[in-house]
């Protein structure tokens, strides 16, 4: 299932958990996809569904532990947040593929880097 999840946030820090102890398998799911390695916005008048831009950065971050957001950031408006593990393999090859993905689907974008 895709969580597709609307946050905002004031001061631009992302929430983390304490210790791991006491984790179900699901929250240790979670907490393998909190890193937000990209984040980019769309011209305007365009948007991508959660199934489709899930399924594109699984290809491009070669690992199915992640996760897709659309999150409204206070002053900057709304911007799509792709989450992967803290231990990517190759984090400047799964740019590039979502970059590809994004330009082959058709989509004018801007995307910045926030990740490790």
């Amino acid at each position: 299932m895709v969580e597709f999840h609307v946050l905002g946030s004031c001061n631009g820090e992302q929430g983390h958990y304490g210790s791991l102890a006491a984790r179900s398998e699901s929250e240790m799911s979670k907490i393998m996809a909190d890193v937000r390695w990209l984040t980019f916005r769309l011209k305007n008048g365009q948007s991508i569904g959660p199934d489709r831009l899930k399924d594109g950065w699984v290809i491009a971050s070669e690992t199915a532990r992640c996760e897709v957001r659309r999150e409204h950031i206070e002053g900057s408006g709304l911007v799509y947040a792709l989450y992967a593990p803290a231990n990517l393999a190759s984090p400047r090859r799964a740019e590039m593929r979502m970059r590809e993905f994004l330009m082959s689907s058709g989509y004018t974008f801007t995307m910045g880097t926030l990740g490790g």
